[in-house]
């Protein structure tokens, strides 16, 4: 399994940019640089592995080159990841632990004509303004998830429904999030979103589970005050675009299916219901969005039709259980509608600071 890194940024204007720590977990050849288009620029050759980046940091600033940098992962050449400078007009600095915390010119310069291995806490500098703190991490794959339940004013059983659904997911190697009635605004929604694709790899798998109401087209109603507010399907699937690895969507609600008549993101899996969700009621499965007053305590073992029928594929299988397997189970129940998005596009994952995008393939 790859090895995996984290960049951190510690620019002078502290961790803090646009609300959002400045994190990148890097577990492929990585382009640092003013700009993602991979070519030449005047007599600065970029070497070959470059075109084939995986990952590129697009930074915001007039005082780093167009292409400045390259990091590689460990490979036959090199076994810790490694740095190289791509004749950069300002040059590229290693700050050596050792040597105190400063960051200066007396730093070791990154070399053009060959790779300098990177070690644990070592702070790579770009510009006077620039700078990343460099950090090994766990190589186990490590998978992430967010879960949004709220009641909409009417229904029961969607707290229970993030809560044990967490949980299994959980004794799956999942780190989850999660966000509840007042919480599961559409601004908080996107903003998750925002932060955690930061963490996802390539060989990631990343939830999006989705308890509450929703309307014909697959929009998400949030928020129900003295009116619904929605997450509209396009800002939903536009947010898991820019994610690395596979997706997984789960939405418990009515008329969810419908998000498939949207393009999918890449390597996506999306479990929804077909038409209402109560189409198809079997009282001794207690699908549990009974209309009431508002969010109660104490809902016992009320669920989702779907997430019930999750819940249990998920108890009954104890081991891990991978997402092309969890699809098909869950296809049995015909009430259930299941999408595939599985094209693999070759592209490359554009961080531009506090955003992730994914850019297609210029090959």
């Amino acid at each position: 399994m790859p090895k995996k890194a984290m960049l951190e940024r510690q620019d002078k204007s502290g961790h803090e940019v646009n609300g959002a720590k400045q994190i990148v977990i890097i577990d492929g050849i990585t382009h640092l640089g003013r700009t993602y288009e991979v070519k030449d620029h005047h007599a600065r050759k970029t070497p070959q592995a470059l075109h084939d980046a995986t990952i590129a940091i697009f930074i915001e600033c007039e005082g780093v080159s167009r292409n400045h940098a390259v990091v590689y992962p460990p490979d036959d050449r090199m076994s810790t990841f490694s740095i190289q400078d791509l004749k950069s007009l300002n040059g590229t600095y290693i700050n050596d632990p050792n040597n105190g915390t400063g960051i200066n010119k007396l730093s070791r310069k990154v070399s053009a004509s060959e790779r300098i291995p990177l070690r644990d806490k070592n702070v790579v500098m770009l510009s006077d303004a620039i700078s990343f703190s460099f950090t090994e991490i766990e190589q186990t794959t490590k998978n992430y998830g967010l879960m949004v339940g709220h009641y909409g004013g009417n229904l029961k059983g969607t707290l229970n429904d993030v809560r044990k659904l967490k949980g299994e997911f959980e004794k799956r190697d999942f780190s989850i999030d999660e966000l509840i009635d007042e919480q599961a605004t559409p601004q908080n929604i996107l903003a998750k979103l925002e932060v955690m694709k930061r963490y996802v790899t390539d060989d990631s798998i990343f939830l999006f589970y989705y308890a509450g109401h929703s309307s014909p087209g697959g929009a998400l109603q949030v928020e129900k005050t003295s009116e619904i507010k929605i997450l509209r399907p396009q800002d939903l699937l536009d947010a898991l675009m820019d994610f690395r690895g596979q997706k997984l969507v789960i939405l418990d609600s009515c008329y969810s299916s419908d998000l498939a008549k949207y393009s999918l993101p890449p390597r996506t899996v999306l479990i929804g219901m077909g038409g209402p969700a109560y189409e198809g009621h079997i009282p001794s499965m207690a699908y549990a969005k009974k209309i009431d007053t508002g969010p109660e305590k104490g809902e016992g073992n009320i669920m989702g039709y779907c997430s019930r029928a999750l819940y249990k594929i998920l108890r009954d299988n104890q081991s891990t259980i991978d997402v092309s397997a969890l699809a098909d189970k869950i296809r049995e129940d015909t009430r259930i509608r299941v999408h595939h998005q599985n094209v693999v596009c070759k592209a490359m994952t554009q961080i531009k600071l506090s955003s992730i995008h994914h850019m297609p393939n210029k090959n």
